[in-house]
């Protein structure tokens, strides 16, 4: 069974990100170096992306995703999970094909419905053919305050 791929440089962040996905199996990365080593070697069904990592942003490590799907025919559904939700930061993430943009602190709920949604248009269920369904819609930043 494949993974989702969590990519947050702040462990904290990360650990609260795989307990709200439970029992989704999930796969970690502190920095974009490790997430493209995970990416290339476990094929995760979903990436969670952090916009603000270290040395190599998550746009960059976007880009260099979208670049492989190109390549291998494939999509890799990625949700935006960042405290960076500018609309610059929304725009620029939906011109390179999320599937959605959530605001921390997030809802857990809220995020794992949208991970089980993804699952299947990662390519791994039903035969899908990779996610050609995407949404062309521009995804809306979501947060959720506490309460």
């Amino acid at each position: 069974m494949s993974s989702v791929l969590v990519v947050d440089d702040v462990r904290v962040n990360r650990l609260m990100l795989v307990k709200g996905l439970a029992p989704i199996p999930t796969i970690q990365a502190e920095d974009a170096a490790q997430a493209l080593e995970l990416f290339f070697t476990k094929r995760p069904a979903v990436v969670l992306l952090d916009i603000g990592l270290p040395e190599v942003d998550g746009v960059t490590l976007l880009r260099i995703i979208r670049q492989h799907d190109r390549r291998s025919g494939q999509h890799t559904p990625v949700v935006v999970v960042s405290g960076e939700g500018t609309r610059q930061h929304v725009m620029e993430t939906a011109r390179l094909g999320v599937e959605g943009f959530f605001v921390k602190p997030v809802e857990p709920a809220d995020l794992a419905q949208r991970v089980r949604e993804l699952w299947p248009k990662s390519g791994e269920a039903e035969g899908n053919g990779g996610g050609e369904e995407a949404e062309e819609e521009e995804p809306k930043a979501e947060g959720h305050a506490e309460g």
